[in-house]
């Protein structure tokens, strides 16, 4: 959630890797404070909350649908590849940042920023502002479904 204020869709005549490394400049800073901060299930989730709500009501709605669209291609096997790059280096370098901000680094908002980076490019700045407004509106499913396995896990036998 921390990386959402950095969304905004901008429109072509901005670079996308400046848009992304703008982005960056707000998780950064927040993975930093994770990794300081330990809170427990229940203050999380809630935090959490506010958080989607605060970034609801701050993000553009983006205007309405406009007809259909074929991707190239490519489209597909370019965003599978860019995606299993990132989880590789994750996976390579995981041992030397330790569990907590490896840990802290792996909800980085890899599909998002695929898919935000290939709407924008070939759909324009609308649909970049819907699709990650849907994004930001299906997160309470996320949480919801850690809380439940958060607060079950530690009850329930394993193995």
């Amino acid at each position: 959630m921390f990386f959402l204020p950095g969304i905004q869709p901008f429109g072509p005549q901005i670079e996308l890797g400046r848009q992304h490394a703008h982005r960056l400049g707000y998780f950064d800073p927040a993975t930093f404070l994770l990794d300081q901060v330990s809170l427990s299930l229940l203050p999380s989730f809630f935090l959490l909350g506010i958080v989607i709500c605060l970034v609801l009501w701050w993000m553009p709605k983006g205007g309405a649908a406009q007809g259909s669209f074929s991707p190239p291609k490519w489209d597909l096997p370019s965003r599978m590849l860019i995606a299993t790059i990132f989880v590789l280096a994750l996976t390579t370098f995981a041992n030397l940042l330790g569990p907590r901000l490896s840990g802290l680094i792996a909800p980085f908002p890899v599909f998002g920023t695929i898919i935000a980076i290939f709407t924008q490019r070939q759909q324009g700045p609308e649909a970049t502002a819907r699709l990650l407004r849907g994004i930001v509106s299906g997160s309470p499913a996320y949480a919801a479904f850690f809380l439940v396995v958060g607060s079950l896990l530690p009850h329930l036998p394993i193995g």
